[in-house]
């Protein structure tokens, strides 16, 4: 099958879930033995494992209109700024506004709870939860590692757990949205622009994982997966893609949130399993829905 994926400035980003996400759902797409095409608007020129083409938007849409006939998805946003082009649009959070526009065939939702939004407004909905990367095991780093650094990623609540920690090295990675101010005058944390999943499991003893906002976010089902205890906040997106791998303390309390770090540090290991997913079967599904439909010219 022939499939033109086109993708934003955060395609295969580290850092950006939504990003990374795609990028190795194409990965998955390739391995299946399907052609293709990545188009990365104003985005990466490259990315590992994918051939993608950098584009600009107006050149984009030329591309579109000369393309040869395929199956073309891409991320929510981008759809709409292609005008409606492609057909089956990535919902990682952020395309609920498109799901009733004419054009949209399907949806390809990161989470069941998406998906009830989807199939809501009638569109045919194929369920992918985001592919972790495959990334080497290693030991534990030093680190209590803070997936984002923003109020919206509870950066914050980390704020306060590393000033009542001062013995615990702590490694903030800024993701989006700016900066808790607190976190800059702390002597114990150390803040990182993104980096691959690999290094950042390197250095990683604790996920702590505050964030208020997530779907189904990879970092701490990723580092589970590696055998690092985790430590969240209890919403349905987390407890579903990190199950009984994490601890979720039940309040906003710092004292309660550095209490379990200091236990998952002690303890050194995941604190249980994570959900397992029949990663095979949803490619399957997807390629069934996509292929059902009639493979189109973009233009």
């Amino acid at each position: 099958m022939r499939i033109l994926y086109v993708g934003g400035e955060n395609f295969a980003k580290p850092g950006n879930g939504a990003g990374m996400a795609d990028a190795e759902l194409c990965r998955a797409l390739v391995r299946r033995g399907h052609e293709v095409e990545v188009v990365a608007i104003n985005g990466p020129a490259t990315a590992e494992g994918i051939e993608v083409r950098r584009m600009r938007l107006a050149e984009a849409h030329r591309h579109f209109q000369t393309a040869a006939p395929c199956v073309t998805i891409a991320g929510g946003q981008t759809a709409a700024a292609l005008r409606g082009r492609p057909r089956w649009i990535t919902d990682h959070g952020d395309a609920a506004g498109l799901f009733g526009l004419p054009w949209v065939s399907g949806v390809v939702a990161c989470c069941e709870e998406r998906a009830t939004l989807a199939r809501s407004a009638g569109v045919p909905v194929v369920v992918v939860h985001p592919i972790e990367p495959d990334v080497a095991t290693s030991p534990p780093g030093p680190f209590v590692v803070v997936p984002g650094a923003s109020v919206a990623k509870g950066a914050d609540v980390a704020a306060e757990v590393a000033r009542r920690l001062p013995d615990v090295p702590f490694l903030v990675v800024r993701t989006y949205g700016g900066v808790v101010d607190s976190l800059r005058a702390l002597p114990n944390v150390t803040l990182a622009d993104p980096m691959p999943p690999a290094d950042l499991l390197a250095k990683m003893a604790v996920c702590l994982f505050p964030s208020r906002r997530e779907n189904w976010p990879v970092a701490p089902r990723l580092a589970a997966l590696h055998g690092r205890p985790v430590v969240a906040r209890r919403l349905p997106g987390i407890v579903a893609s990190t199950g009984e791998g994490a601890v979720y303390p039940e309040t906003d309390s710092p004292a309660e949130w550095a209490r379990a770090v200091r236990v998952a540090l002690d303890r050194g290991a995941a604190f249980g399993a994570v959900p397992t997913i029949d990663r095979e079967a949803e490619i399957v599904a997807l390629e069934a829905a996509i292929s059902g439909a009639t493979a189109e010219a973009v233009a």
